[in-house]
């Protein structure tokens, strides 16, 4: 009786420790990689200029371009230069 105690108590922490890895995987994690994947395809399907004022970029590393969606909504991203 003691042994199957003992396993069901091994068992229950087991779940419970699943249980909190994916509660912090899919709050904290996953958003994080999922806007990540978004910017990087909108980066990849947007159009940049290379003419840039030197005095208007704050950051040389990065452009301000243009993304159109399916729809023709037109955003403004932030993506990183290229060259």
């Amino acid at each position: 009786m003691k042994e199957a105690t003992g396993e069901l108590n091994s068992t229950v922490i087991v779940v419970i420790t699943i249980g909190l890895l994916s509660t912090f995987f899919f709050t904290v994690i996953w958003p994080l990689l999922k806007n990540n994947l978004n910017s990087n395809t909108k980066c990849s399907e947007a159009i940049c200029s290379n003419e840039a004022k030197k005095s208007c970029v704050k950051d040389p590393k990065t452009r301000v371009c243009k993304y159109v969606e399916c729809t023709y909504n037109k955003q403004k991203v932030k993506c990183p230069y290229k060259g």
